[in-house]
């Protein structure tokens, strides 16, 4: 499995940089002139893995839109911290979805142990810390804004 993720990992690499070079050349092109000008030099192998990628994370977000709804639905808020769960039979459409784990591993909801729940726990925590930094980048460009009298970043001189 090391290995596999080894190889995928370096063909993102070479992908991204690929990606990087074309917008760094071209910095005020259209994006599908972009995507048009990278595909011409993508060998199939990358793009395999392009669409590849793309299911994976389609997957994912079918796994999330399931979750959802079955939260919405089955489970009932309690206090801030409290989240209750209805019962099995309720919830046998989540038990079915899949989940990824951090090393790329997909396990089934309902068949996923402990230390599977915790590690996407893990990973999950991490998705939220790196949105709450993203959040506070944004809150402190509004701040920045508001402090010059300007309608943008780029007008402060």
């Amino acid at each position: 499995m090391v290995k596999v993720l080894e190889v995928e990992e370096a063909k993102e690499n070479k992908l991204l940089e690929k990606i990087q070079k074309a917008i760094d050349e071209n910095p005020e092109a259209d994006v599908y002139f972009l995507a048009e000008m990278i595909l011409d030099n993508l060998e199939r192998a990358e793009l395999v893995y392009l669409i590849a990628e793309e299911i994976k994370h389609r997957k994912r977000q079918n796994v999330r839109e399931v979750e959802h709804k079955i939260f919405q639905k089955f489970f009932e808020k309690g206090s801030e911290n409290e989240v209750k769960i209805g019962t099995a039979k309720e919830l046998q459409e989540l038990f079915k979805a899949h989940f990824a784990l951090g090393d790329g591993q997909e396990v089934v909801f309902g068949k996923a142990t402990v230390e599977e729940h915790g590690q996407r726990v893990v990973m999950l925590g991490k998705d939220i810390a790196g949105l709450e930094r993203t959040k506070q980048l944004h809150l402190e460009a509004i701040r920045i804004i508001e402090e010059a009298g300007v309608t943008c970043l780029e007008e402060i001189k």
